[in-house]
C-alpha cells in the first residue's frame, strides 16, 4: 500500500507541473540529463513492478546526485504543499518538455497505476 501511495504521489507531482522552468545553469541541465539518461535505460519489457521501481530509482538518484539544484528548485517553487510535492512538480516540469524517455516512462507508470486501481 505504501509503495502505491508513493507512486501515485510521484505521478501526480509529475503530471501537475506548474509553469515551465528553463534550466538556467549547467547543474540543472545535468540533473535533467542524468534523470533522462536513466529513464532511457529502463527496460520496456520489464514487469510493471520492476519498471515502477526503476522509475522511482531514476528520480531518487537524480535528487541525491544534485542537492544544490534540488534546493534551487524548492526555493523557486510556489509555497504550496509539502517540500516533496513542490519538488515533484518542479522535476516533472523540468523533465516533461525535453526528455522523451521521461514521457514514455510516465505514460507506462500511469497505465500501470490505472490497471492496478482497476483490479481493486
Amino acid at each position: 500500500m505504501c509503495t502505491r501511495s508513493v507512486m501515485v504521489f510521484m505521478l501526480l507531482l509529475a503530471i501537475l507541473g506548474t509553469k515551465a522552468q528553463e534550466p538556467q545553469d549547467r547543474g540543472m541541465l545535468a540533473l535533467r540529463s542524468d534523470i533522462c539518461r536513466c529513464m532511457e535505460a529502463l527496460d520496456p519489457e520489464a514487469s510493471d513492478a520492476v519498471y515502477e521501481r526503476g522509475f522511482r530509482t531514476c528520480l531518487g538518484e537524480g535528487v541525491l546526485r544534485h542537492p544544490g539544484e534540488v534546493r534551487t528548485l524548492l526555493k523557486d517553487s510556489p509555497e504550496v504543499g509539502t517540500s516533496g510535492y513542490r519538488l515533484g512538480i518542479s522535476i516533472g516540469t523540468l523533465m516533461r518538455n525535453d526528455c522523451p524517455a521521461y514521457q514514455r516512462a510516465l505514460a507506462r507508470v500511469r497505465t500501470s497505476l490505472e490497471r492496478s486501481e482497476g483490479a481493486d
